[in-house]
């Protein structure tokens, strides 16, 4: 196979197996052929590109996909820590029963969860269904002093810390 390539000295080398040779070029005409060569090359590979894609095209078998009019159904997104701890204080000062669903089990709602015992409200807790039954306090909590642990959760630490200078004295 014949290869070619430029040298330093603007002259094109040609070499084959066992022979080389040069010849001198104009800079132009080398930079031409230079051009003309890759410009042939991309074309045989676009050929090749187009040629392949048609003969996948071919083989597919043909899907047509009609207007959607209507979509309905049911989607159970997953817990959020954020959430799952607002509502559960939100639950916790309001008055009434509250049940929450979709409750995140995680160590930062179990620490909110913890805490709003410390404080005096009954919690009905339902892990294993992702459900739990908070008895609200009317915006006061039962208990008049508590030692909270709260962990690292960011999450129940802000609202409770607020809700609790909010909150007024017990009963």
């Amino acid at each position: 196979m014949l290869q070619k390539f430029k040298n330093h000295a603007g002259s094109v080398s040609r070499r084959s197996p066992g022979r080389s040779f040069t010849s001198p070029m104009s800079s132009k005409l080398l930079k031409n052929k230079i051009s003309n060569n890759l410009e042939t090359e991309i074309q045989i590979s676009i050929r090749a590109l187009v040629m392949r894609a048609a003969a996948a095209h071919s083989s597919l078998e043909q899907l047509t996909i009609q207007p959607v009019k209507e979509v309905s159904g049911h989607v159970k997104l997953p817990g959020s820590k954020s959430l799952s701890n607002r509502i559960l204080l939100i639950a916790a000062l309001s008055e009434g029963t509250t049940l929450v669903k979709n409750l995140l089990d995680s160590d930062d709602i179990r620490y909110m969860v913890e805490a709003l015992k410390a404080l005096g409200i009954k919690l009905e807790e339902k892990w294993d269904q992702g459900e739990m039954l908070v008895h609200g306090c009317g915006g006061k909590f039962p208990v008049e002093g508590a030692e909270l642990n709260l962990g690292n959760a960011g999450t129940a630490m802000r609202p409770l810390t607020a809700a609790v200078a909010a909150a007024g004295r017990g009963k």
